[in-house]
């Protein structure tokens, strides 16, 4: 995933899923003292249709600080959520999904790494999708937005794989306008058109390649 909105999608998988009480891993959560930052406190106040604490008062997802040896922190039987794993060698994505799918037992890992603008894969490239069940890349859409395509899908019950959604964001954390998008039918998605010998930038996609799909 690229920087834009991995967090915010990070959090709201946690959200939606307190019932089950899911651990989040952030290597930027936290400060060198396991304490929660004030950035990432503000950002779950802003999420103000969450309720984070039970009646008891405790919390409903568990925080791990996490920097590095990310499989020896999983918690067997959880879901759980990694942002985000960064690596110098990045080749070494590979075993150490694998490592998480092993020790997860009848859990869900969701982690998060990053992507370079437009690439059809995390860094690391075919080696992020080796051990990926579900996988989403996310880019930047428009100015404000994000797009959000599908991309390796174990076992798929429908064609999936490919679509695109795109999203805006509110406060950082809430997400709105969510739809699907389709390939601009004037410039087909290379966000240029023919004008006489020469190129302008297509109108119809306001240069980003894509329309909503309901008004093509």
């Amino acid at each position: 995933q690229s920087n834009q909105g991995k967090t915010t999608l990070c959090l709201n998988f946690c959200a939606q899923n307190l019932e089950v009480n899911p651990v989040l891993m952030g290597n930027e959560y936290t400060t060198i003292e396991e304490e929660p930052t004030p950035r990432f406190l503000n950002r779950l106040e802003s999420m103000d249709w969450v309720s984070w604490v039970n009646g008891s008062g405790q919390e409903r997802f568990t925080l791990l600080p996490v920097w590095e040896d990310y499989v020896e922190h999983i918690v067997r039987d959880r879901m759980n959520i990694i942002d985000w794993i960064n690596l110098e060698e990045h080749y070494l994505i590979s075993p150490i999904m694998a490592g998480i799918k092993r020790e997860i037992g009848k859990g869900i890992g969701i982690i998060a790494i990053q992507k370079a603008i437009g690439a059809d894969a995390g860094r690391g490239g075919q080696f992020t999708k080796d051990f990926a069940d579900c996988e989403f890349l996310l880019d930047a859409y428009g100015e404000n937005e994000v797009m959000l395509t599908v991309g390796k899908i174990k076992e798929p019950r429908r064609k999936i794989m490919g679509r695109t959604f795109a999203y805006g964001m509110e406060k950082g954390v809430r997400i709105v306008r969510f739809r699907e998008v389709v390939k601009c039918h004037e410039c087909w998605g290379k966000k240029w058109v023919k004008a006489g010998n020469s190129s302008k930038p297509c109108d119809a996609c306001s240069q980003t390649g894509f329309i909503d799909k309901d008004i093509r």
